[in-house]
């Protein structure tokens, strides 16, 4: 408080201060109490704990202590507190007044709000006023569908939909959790988030919350390709199996495969004759199977099958991905010990890479002789689409 920031080892005259009666020190601010019953602070306001009305950051010299709202200046002060960036008095009447940080509640007021000018503590024995609220739930960018919350503990716990309000709530802490309600799971596991409900006047504490929610029985958050499999769910690319699943771990079929990337693509049948003598026009897959060969994506076998049923290795998914997405090869390979260039679909797996779609395994090694699995497949296209970005 002598307008200075240089140390010293032996007293020095504060600024400005005469007939000081009580005196009080702060983590890195300082209080004193005049022979008028008035107050003075200097020092650190990072968070308003001088109590000017101000969180200028630094002063050097001794300000006097603005009073609560309705008064100009703190006065009939009979001693002082303070902690170490929050502050504190008490006056004649019996009340006590505090100014400052306030996250963990510091300064009782009902409120997890600092405060840069003196606020009355509540006594305890008020009744504290009620508040209201309202929760707005966020969902997940690969969600489609919303959430609904609710008070796992308190008056009323019934469910609600994102942005509704609860009023009349009694000041307090309340956890709330979240239920998902889209189409394929009733209840994942929940998400609980604790919120404070403020004493005092009467006021909204607004939460804004994201949801991560769970389409499918078999692939909860924790799963490797969870994000994979919900963006590709919400951008319309799969629906899973009828009962729920999406069965990451099942191997892609080359019917699949086409199903997967006629929707990714958007392309359409154009309504040519049958290409296939094993896909008529009755299989499941026949207008994606239809659509990938109009567009030069997949071909069949030389005997004029097309397989629709045998499963898709790496390497081939690599083939059919850089023709559905006109990747080409960079040439800076060979980026894989097992793909090298005169391996089949070097120059696709190398493209796949380039484009940042695969990094392969953790040894080094591609593995493009290894069946496709339905999470994978997931992964490959999420990142294809950049539905990631």
């Amino acid at each position: 408080g002598n307008d200075s920031t240089v140390s010293t080892n032996y007293p020095v005259q504060t600024a400005n201060l005469t007939n000081i009666k009580k005196v009080k020190a702060g983590g890195m601010h300082s209080l004193a109490l005049d022979d008028s019953d008035e107050v003075w602070a200097w020092g650190v306001n990072w968070f308003g704990q001088l109590g000017d009305a101000t969180t200028t950051n630094l002063l050097k010299t001794p300000v006097r202590v603005k009073g609560p709202a309705d008064e100009d200046f703190l006065s009939a002060v009979v001693a002082l507190g303070a902690g170490e960036h929050h502050s504190l008095a008490a006056k004649s009447d019996e009340t006590v007044l505090a100014w400052g940080r306030n996250d963990e509640g510091q300064l009782g007021d009902g409120t997890l709000t600092q405060s840069n000018r003196p606020v009355y503590v509540l006594s305890g024995m008020e009744e504290p006023s009620t508040g209201s609220l309202t929760v707005t739930i966020k969902p997940e960018a690969a969600r489609t569908a919303g959430a609904q919350w609710k008070l796992t503990s308190g008056p009323d716990q019934a469910w609600r939909n994102s942005g509704a309000t609860l009023s009349n709530l009694p000041a307090g802490n309340y956890e709330i959790t979240f239920k998902d309600i889209s189409a394929h799971s009733a209840l994942s596991s929940p998400l609980n988030i604790s919120v404070t409900v403020a004493a005092g006047a009467a006021v909204t504490r607004t939460g804004t919350y994201t949801y991560i929610g769970q389409s499918f029985s078999d692939v909860p958050s924790t799963h490797t390709f969870y994000k994979d499999i919900e963006a590709v769910k919400a951008a319309g690319i799969t629906g899973g199996y009828p009962d729920g699943r999406y069965g990451p771990n099942d191997q892609v079929t080359r019917g699949q495969m086409a199903a997967f990337l006629a929707r990714a693509l958007k392309l359409t049948n154009p309504g040519t004759k049958q290409t296939f003598n094993d896909v008529p026009p009755t299989h499941s897959f026949y207008n994606e199977i239809e659509a990938m060969v109009a567009a030069k994506i997949a071909g069949g076998y030389g005997d004029g099958t097309y397989g629709p049923a045998d499963p898709i290795t790496r390497g081939q998914m690599a083939a059919f991905l850089t023709r559905a997405f006109k990747l080409t090869d960079p040439g800076t390979g060979p980026t894989f010990s097992d793909v090298q260039t005169t391996h089949t679909f070097y120059k696709d797996i190398e493209a796949l890479a380039a484009s940042g779609i695969t990094s392969g395994y953790g040894d080094g090694t591609y593995g493009p002789a290894d069946l496709v699995t339905r999470g994978q497949m997931a992964a490959f296209l999420a990142r294809a689409l950049g539905l990631h970005n």
